[in-house]
């Protein structure tokens, strides 16, 4: 009896010898964006509330529906429509940033017919609600789809791998059928705020069943390195499964006026983290206008390590942007002495008014380059009865800790 062919059997499994895939062409992996997203695939951006993951992911979905660089760096070759689906946003906001975005990079609405988007949530909490969202993206032919979060989009128990299966098949199967990249947006457990892991451990981080890190095709891990709004916020691949990974990199939200950009900075965590002490102490400062603020009080404003603040205070010094006096103050005991250091911003040109004021447009207040620490500070610190001078960073930072 003849045995039927293995093609005859619809459910039969088509097998490649290893001869045959030896010399097989088969399409490289090429990225959508620029060492962000491969295309396609499934990717997972993780971060705390706050951590600017919306309008991370609005970038990308601009950069891909107008070819123009993601994060003013990294260029999109995989072009297309795009589709964004708020779970926690109103169109309004949605609308706002995008607005915000466009005008950044010079963009009109004309530019923005591809751009799709709904305020919907639970889209994917039944199958018969997964075949309507299927079928109401397939007909608008997406490169991109982007569900903002993930949570929002269904009401199975995510810390269960076998509810949250049927969800991570149908988006994989999104993906499959329309050719199309998913993000989905997604938050992390509760942790301290300074615990973010390192290496393997960022995969752990993710809110819900230890299955999503493994199922997804590459996870980015959003933190923001301080608490203003304005902070720089750290961008880690934790996993991109068919490329090689990047290194850590920091972007910044700069909003001035109606125009938004996410630029991406140099430069390691610590520095960053410095950088924004020092535009957050020079806003205290000027904020206490010609009375000047103790420095106790100046750092108790700030969270960080004492280091960090020290560093911060040498880049405001060593500018001329702060000065540090000694104040004669009564103390508990009603004696007078040197009890307290209180900044006051220097003065500023007539013609050159001074950041945060007025006459000076919207935008993060410039922070002054780091100085050069083998240079001489001299004359900065003393008063009517002191001819104290200082030669070194040290020596000044170290007289301004010994005081309260």
């Amino acid at each position: 009896m003849t045995q039927p062919e293995a093609s005859s059997h619809p459910s039969s499994f088509l097998f490649v010898s290893g001869e045959r895939l030896w010399d097989l062409v088969l399409p490289e992996p090429r990225w959508q964006v620029e060492q962000i997203l491969l295309d396609p695939s499934v990717a997972i951006v993780g971060g705390p509330t706050g951590a600017g993951k919306t309008w991370f992911c609005l970038d990308i979905a601009l950069s891909v529906v107008t070819g123009t660089p993601a994060l003013s760096r990294f260029q999109s070759s995989c072009t297309g429509p795009a589709v964004m689906v708020f779970g926690e946003h109103s169109l309004s906001t949605a609308r706002s940033r995008l607005k915000k975005l466009a005008s950044g990079r010079g963009l009109t609405k004309d530019d923005l017919k591809s751009l799709h988007m709904l305020a919907e949530q639970n889209v994917l909490a039944s199958e018969p609600e997964r075949e309507k969202m299927l079928a109401s993206v397939r007909r608008l032919r997406p490169r991109l789809v982007v569900l903002d979060p993930l949570v929002r989009m269904h009401n199975a128990d995510e810390n269960d791998a076998n509810a949250m299966r049927p969800i991570f098949s149908f988006l994989r199967r999104m993906s499959n059928e329309l050719d199309a990249s998913v993000i989905l947006p997604h938050h992390l457990r509760k942790r301290r705020q300074d615990d973010f892991g390192t290496g393997d451990r960022k995969l752990e981080l993710l809110r819900g069943t230890g299955d999503l890190g493994a199922w997804a095709d590459a996870v980015l891990v959003l933190e923001r390195l301080g608490d203003d709004p304005n902070s720089p916020t750290k961008v880690t691949v934790a996993k991109q499964r068919d490329a090689a990974g990047r290194a850590p990199f920091h972007f910044e939200l700069d909003i001035k006026g109606d125009a938004a950009h996410l630029i991406v900075h140099e430069g390691t965590a610590e520095d960053l983290r410095t950088r924004d002490l020092s535009t957050r102490l020079l806003e205290a400062v000027i904020k206490a206008g010609t009375a000047g603020i103790p420095k106790n009080v100046a750092f108790k404003t700030l969270r960080g390590s004492t280091d960090l603040k020290r560093c911060a205070l040498e880049i405001l010094v060593a500018s001329g942007a702060v000065k540090c006096e000694l104040v004669r103050r009564e103390a508990r005991d009603g004696k007078e002495r040197d009890q307290a250091v209180l900044f006051t911003a220097s003065p500023t040109p007539a013609d050159q008014p001074r950041p945060g004021s007025a006459e000076v447009p919207p935008g993060p207040t410039p922070t002054p380059a780091p100085p050069d620490r083998g240079a001489g500070v001299r004359g900065w610190w003393g008063n009517q009865n002191s001819n104290r001078r200082v030669d070194t960073f040290d020596d000044v930072i170290g007289g301004l800790d010994g005081l309260s």
